[in-house]
């Protein structure tokens, strides 16, 4: 019997597991008694990068552990795949340590912010299969990003807090990960900010913050934030593991999470993202010239039929669009026009004053 708890946050993205006591285990050794340890894994994932271990209980058939685990990153789309599994091992100092049994919870049984404390009897291992053993999928790891742009101080502020699930690039089956980020275009490498390294883990913390001084918020929609991941070898060249932008051409939740800094200038946004195993592929955001495109676009789009009004009714004369104007048809393209790229975020002006 195995008790443990387990509590999902899916605010958060985390996983939190308690590890309480096992009971009544058989014995395994020639003293009648086990050495138990447990092995915790996030299937179908069975790599390094989901694998953490509890302390060994030594001689005991009823070992308490108190011990605590959190995975992060765990989104709730998949909770609704994975599996957390449980793994009881004899440990043996002169030869293979032994399985016990384990158990297996599906994460789709969880409910958001609700602790489930479990009293589940050990199960023989289930026959490991291409998913469980082999299915690591095509994924690099997640990272957790916090930024926030300090309007009266003119600032960019970044949070590297931690990664998760990344992918092993040594043979020992780690990472040794650091963080480099860049405020794109920067020809001369001024922005280029760097986290400190984590020796063989591939869920690094860091909590490293890094702040981007004199950067107006104008200036700042032209600009892109790049974020890489990378495996450090000494010697060697370092190994690219992974990265993503922010910027105003992201897509999905990247460009919502950017497009939060603009909208509310002085609160701070933190969220995970998908690390990408191609490297950035930087191309310079002009807003000026993606709204003159917009513009034209709807100058064209306009021209291809009838101009109504904002009511969906004709344009008539005597009306303040009428016959005043060289061509009442072309009144109505720039106003259509000027609607359909108004600039979707909320900016403040040097003065303070907003423009919506």
């Amino acid at each position: 019997m195995l008790e443990f708890s387990v509590t999902y946050d899916a605010d958060a993205y985390t996983l939190q597991i308690a590890l309480h006591r096992a009971i009544d285990l058989p014995p395994m050794d020639v003293n009648g008694l086990a050495d138990p340890y447990v092995k915790l894994h996030l299937l179908p994932d069975s790599s390094k990068a989901t694998k953490k271990r509890s302390h060994t209980k030594s001689k005991t058939l009823n070992p308490v552990w108190n011990e605590f685990f959190a995975y992060y990153g765990v989104s709730p789309e998949e909770t609704q795949t994975k599996v957390l599994r449980l793994s009881v091992f004899d440990e043996d100092c002169f030869g293979q340590n032994e399985f016990i049994g384990e158990v297996r919870l599906e994460l789709s049984q969880l409910k958001s912010r609700v602790t489930q404390r479990l009293e589940v009897p050990l199960q023989k291992q289930v026959t490991l299969d291409l998913e469980d053993e082999l299915a690591t999928g095509d994924g690099v790891g997640k990272i957790l990003i916090g930024v926030m742009y300090m309007f009266k101080a003119q600032c960019l502020v970044v949070t590297i807090k931690r990664c998760a699930q990344l992918k092993s690039m040594d043979n020992n089956g780690y990472s040794d990960p650091y963080v480099k980020v860049y405020l794109r275009p920067d020809q001369c490498k001024e922005s280029k900010r760097k986290t400190s390294i984590v020796k063989k883990c591939l869920n690094p913390d860091f909590n490293e913050e890094f702040t981007y001084p004199n950067v107006k918020i104008s200036e700042l929609a032209n600009k892109t934030l790049e974020v890489t991941v990378w495996d450090n070898d000494f010697g060697l060249k370092n190994d690219y593991i992974g990265g993503l932008t922010l910027s105003m051409g992201s897509k999905g939740e990247k460009l919502r999470h950017w497009l939060k800094i603009f909208k509310r200038p002085d609160v701070y946004f933190e969220q995970w993202h998908l690390l990408s195993k191609e490297p950035p592929n930087i191309v310079p955001i002009n807003m000026e010239s993606m709204f003159q495109k917009k513009l034209s676009m709807a100058a064209q789009s306009s021209s291809s039929g009838p101009s109504n009004n904002s009511q969906g009714s004709p344009v008539t004369p005597g009306s303040s669009r009428d016959a005043t104007s060289p061509n009442p048809h072309l009144e109505d393209i720039r106003i259509t026009a000027t609607i359909s790229i108004k600039v979707p975020v909320a900016m403040r002006t040097e003065t303070g004053d907003w423009l919506c």
